[in-house]
């Protein structure tokens, strides 16, 4: 009984794991594959156990979903590709479709974030190309996270999802709300969003403004180019 009431806390944990795996927040390797990797052995030990639930199915389904796209991630010289250009041929289909079988699995229990945040990667797998994504239903799927586990970052993804739905105004509103953070203003995601976002919208001075900004708050070299490749756009 002790071993399950402490269950959500491993499951954060290895999540934790996963996401230093995916962005690193430190050192020379923006995505490093064996952090990812070993979340995902982790949570394996857990899913073979008898201490196995719901959210341990679907955090699974989340991890595999988000790694079956890492190979697209990067171009042939190690530059950073923006989801819209990712060559989605690279996209594992066997890690999709073991992601699907755990995600089906995990739908015995209540819905928490794990499931949320899956559903949402899910859609972005199943999509054809970034044009046909279902950005309306991802936006929503946010907005039930943001109702049960209010965060920062999820409210930085619901404005993204939101632009790209076509809800451009409330994208925006909810952007420049998050300068005011303490720790969102001086992030380099929010910048950058806000930078592209602007120069989409034709404000290439606004743009620039946000671009630079966001250059200054990155160590990576791989982000610094990207931005840089769209300050000079």
């Amino acid at each position: 009984d002790e071993l399950k009431s402490r269950l959500p806390s491993v499951h954060k944990v290895i999540y934790l794991i996963f996401n230093e795996g995916y962005k690193s927040s430190a050192g020379n390797e923006l995505l490093r594959e064996e952090l990812c990797e070993e979340a995902l052995l982790l949570n394996k030990s857990l899913l073979d156990s008898s201490l196995v639930n719901s959210d341990t199915k679907a955090l699974q389904a989340l991890m595999l979903f988000n790694s079956a796209r890492f190979k697209s991630r990067f171009g042939s010289e190690g530059e950073l590709v923006a989801l819209e250009d990712q060559d989605r041929s690279l996209w594992n289909e066997e890690l999709i479709s073991l992601g699907n079988y755990f995600f089906n699995k995990s739908q015995s229990g209540p819905v928490s974030s794990y499931h949320l945040e899956a559903s949402i990667a899910y859609l972005h797998c199943a999509a054809k190309n970034f044009q046909s994504t279902d950005w309306q239903t991802i936006a929503g799927l946010y907005k039930r996270l943001l109702y049960k586990y209010k965060n920062p970052f999820v409210e930085l993804n619901h404005a993204i999802a939101l632009y790209y739905a076509g809800q451009k105004q409330d994208s925006f509103n909810i952007l420049h709300s998050l300068e005011a953070h303490p720790f969102l203003g001086r992030y380099f995601l929010l910048n950058a969003a806000l930078g592209k976002f602007h120069q989409m919208e034709g404000r290439d001075d606004l743009a620039r403004k946000y671009l630079q900004t966001a250059l200054r708050q990155t160590a990576f070299e791989e982000e610094k180019t990207f931005i840089r490749k769209m300050i000079n756009e």
